[in-house]
C-alpha cells in the first residue's frame, strides 16, 4: 500500500493526501481515490468521480486488462490487489487506472 501511496502522490502535484473513512484519501479539488483497508484481505482503491454524485451523473469505464475491477455504481470503481506482490507487479497499471479515471 506504501507503494501505492507514494505512486498516486507522484501523478501531479496539485494531489493531497487526507485520511477518509479512516484511510488514505487522495484528491485534487475533489476526492477521487480513497484506499478501503477493511477487511484487511486485500489491497483495495476505490476511484470514483468527487466525493458526491455530480449531475448529470455520466457513467465512466477504464480498461482493465487483469481483471481488477468491480463496479458498485456509475461513478464509481474498485480495484482489488489479493497481494502486496500482486500489487507491485502492476503498480504501473493501477496508477494508469488512477489517472484515466480523473
Amino acid at each position: 500500500m506504501e507503494r501505492l501511496r507514494a505512486a498516486i502522490k507522484a501523478i501531479d502535484t496539485r494531489i493531497v493526501e487526507e485520511i477518509k473513512w479512516n484511510a488514505p484519501s487522495f484528491r485534487i479539488d475533489d476526492h477521487f481515490a480513497t484506499f478501503k483497508l477493511h477487511p484487511p484481505k486485500s489491497i483495495q482503491l476505490v476511484l470514483r468521480r468527487g466525493a458526491k454524485p455530480k449531475s448529470p451523473r455520466k457513467a465512466f469505464r477504464l480498461d482493465d486488462t487483469y481483471g481488477l475491477l468491480k463496479w458498485p455504481a456509475i461513478d464509481r470503481c474498485v480495484i482489488t490487489l489479493e497481494s502486496s506482490e500482486r500489487a507491485k507487479a502492476l503498480e504501473q497499471v493501477v496508477v494508469e487506472m488512477v489517472k484515466e479515471s480523473g
